[in-house]
């Protein structure tokens, strides 16, 4: 269900509460970790509706450092071509550089999907993470906002979370009011 949606420059913002992983579009974003192996939240359930098959080709990969991306099949997903897997970084306690990092993978995001006309994008490194929304959001946005040259439509994705549909309204909210 589209909630909002915010067009600057060539890009178009849609905040969307669905299921990420029944995402119709080029490419969907993982809020991955560094094994790339799987695991709780966005990165379990992609992995689960992606088969067995998207393990094997991630294996292949031999992981990915935090602040960066990269690209797999979209194996069983249905609808999807392909799939990044962005590492964000765990939050500790603001000081230990997880600001530039959630910007830096937000750039190698950006990157990877350059060739997409959609793709769709959790609130990365906020979930199992735990970066503070209220920090995240901002940098996430501001820094997709770099890429406004591109014609690209980015669906800001909240599943099943009331402090992240929250996070997202409150900056879709505040930019359309500008």
């Amino acid at each position: 269900m589209q909630l909002s949606q915010y067009t600057l420059g060539g890009l178009t913002f849609i905040l969307e509460e669905a299921d990420i992983t029944q995402f119709q579009g080029d490419m969907i974003v993982n809020a991955a970790n560094e094994s790339l192996m799987g695991g709780g939240g966005v990165d379990g359930a992609i992995h689960r509706a992606a088969g067995p098959t998207l393990l094997t080709e991630c294996v292949s990969l031999k992981g990915c450092p935090t602040g960066e991306a990269k690209r797999t099949g979209a194996h069983q997903l249905k609808g999807v071509g392909q799939i990044v897997h962005a590492v964000g970084p765990r939050y500790v306690d603001g000081t230990h550089n997880e600001h530039l990092l959630l910007q830096q993978v937000m750039h190698s995001i950006m990157r990877e999907t350059s060739t997409a006309k959609t793709f769709a994008l959790p609130a990365i490194s906020c979930g199992i993470f735990r970066f503070p929304l209220n920090e995240a959001i901002p940098i996430i946005m501001n820094t997709m906002a770099e890429y406004q040259d591109r014609h690209q439509t980015i669906h800001c994705m909240t599943w099943m979370s009331p402090e992240v549909k929250k996070a997202w309204l409150d900056w879709f909210n505040g930019v359309n009011a500008s």
